[in-house]
């Protein structure tokens, strides 16, 4: 029993079923599953822009075809880390190494 976004949209699965999903709000929302199957946690993330990149398993990325002139939002996070965020701008031909760093979240 997946449920999606807010308000929560339940169905009942069997085995092999599947159920199709529109992603028409930007940023994350959690996938939960319901009461018959504990899961764990799973986050969809719908971006605005085309610029994305995952870590290697050392935590380190690289974005292609990053514009030149334009300020861009870089951010890090993970679902059970604190964000992290800084603005980049890249003259024409320019690389730039930078540092994002998640903590665990205080609770």
């Amino acid at each position: 029993m997946p449920a999606y976004g807010p308000p929560a949209e339940i169905r009942t699965l069997i085995p092999g079923q599947t159920y199709e999903v529109t992603l028409d709000k930007l940023g994350s929302s959690p996938l939960l599953c319901g009461f018959t199957a504990p899961c764990g946690r799973t986050d969809v993330v719908v971006l605005s822009h085309s610029l994305a990149a995952l870590t290697d398993e050392q935590g380190n990325f690289h974005i292609d075809s990053f514009p030149a002139g334009e300020r861009v939002t870089v951010s890090a996070w993970h679902p059970l880390l604190t964000a992290s965020e800084t603005q980049v701008e890249l003259a024409p031909g320019e690389t730039k190494s930078l540092e994002l760093v998640v903590t665990t979240v205080k609770r």
